[in-house]
């Protein structure tokens, strides 16, 4: 008895194969977004957690120095009095060729993966941050007279008073020589990474919080406004 061919029954038709690669185009179109919605996401946890570790060496730094806030003077910047916690050879990093430097500093706590890097070093030769230091806290402000070198234990209302958040120097000049990316008042160098809505924040206490750009582009630098208060007063106002 002679087999029926079955191959013909078998084949796909031009059209079918269209019908699927179309529904394959429009899933794959459906869930683009929401993959590019977690991808962002993730970015932005990782950005918080980094933060969060950036919190804890201020905190072994305060331990370590009288519980007095890193001077953009005297020794080190910033990055480097903090960063040798979580990075113990940071201090050397200076001595590396371009290249690696800027390879060592991509893998620490200061870059947010939401950041594009589009300028990967500042002014004098050294690596730009994601993250700035509040410059209050760095250098004295000559027009106000408050309590300095500052100690974290003077700061009212820690968990809102800005100690770091987001930054994009945007161009070498903006990159703060010494200071290495601080934060100054109002929009100044903060960066909306997220959602193009949200800064990172952190603050004195250790706590990240997620504040809306237009709550830091519309601080002064007068009085108590938060997160700044300049001025350490016993009642900050609040978000």
């Amino acid at each position: 008895m002679r087999k029926r061919n079955t191959s013909s029954a078998k084949r796909f038709t031009l059209i079918e194969l269209l019908v699927v690669i179309a529904i394959i185009a429009i899933l794959a179109s459906m869930l683009l977004p929401a993959l590019q919605q977690a991808r962002e996401r993730a970015k932005s946890t990782m950005c918080i957690n980094n933060e969060k570790g950036i919190g804890s060496a201020f905190a072994f730094y305060l331990q370590d120095n009288g519980d007095f806030l890193p001077l953009k003077d005297g020794g080190s910047r910033w990055p480097v009095k903090v960063g040798k916690y979580f990075a113990q050879d940071i201090e050397r990093w200076s001595s590396f060729g371009s290249a690696k430097r800027i390879g060592h500093w991509k893998k620490t706590l200061f870059i947010c993966p939401a950041d594009n890097h589009t300028l990967s070093q500042c002014e004098i030769g050294d690596v730009r941050l994601s993250i700035g230091y509040n410059a209050k806290f760095n250098a004295k402000d000559k027009w106000f007279e408050y309590r300095f070198p500052i100690k974290s234990i003077f700061i009212a209302r820690a968990g809102s008073h800005l100690l770091a958040s987001e930054v994009n120097p945007g161009t070498p000049a903006n990159c703060q020589t010494n200071g290495h990316s601080v934060v100054d008042y109002g929009p100044q160098g903060t960066q909306a990474r997220h959602a193009g809505v949200y800064v990172n924040t952190l603050m004195v206490a250790g706590n990240v919080t997620p504040v809306p750009f237009p709550k830091l582009s519309i601080t002064s630098g007068m009085g108590n406004t938060l997160p700044w208060n300049f001025t350490l007063c016993a009642n900050p106002k609040s978000f």
